[in-house]
């Protein structure tokens, strides 16, 4: 799990607009009275629901990073990506 500070600083249509200090604004559904505008939060990002790419997506959340490293777990693989402003000792 990927944990990351943030700041929820708009609501509305069943999301959350948090801006944090390493990733910059990302989009984040919520639910009704879960988040308040201003409040400091953790988001949780599941690593399954990550994807890598050479080039950036047209939509949706998306940040640069420089994969450092790779761990190969038999049914899985670890990426480990630098991505600038983010330091992984944080949490």
């Amino acid at each position: 799990m990927n944990f990351i500070d943030a700041r929820v600083i708009d609501i509305g249509n069943g999301n959350a607009v948090l801006d944090t200090a390493g990733l910059g604004r990302i989009r984040a559904p919520t639910r009704a009275g879960l988040a308040q505008e201003g409040v400091k939060v953790v988001a949780a990002i599941r690593p399954e629901k990550l994807r890598l790419s050479m080039a950036r997506p047209g939509t949706g959340n998306a940040v640069q990073g420089v994969v450092k490293s790779t761990a190969y777990l038999g049914d899985r693989r670890h990426f480990y990506v630098a991505v600038q402003g983010c330091d992984s000792r944080s949490r």
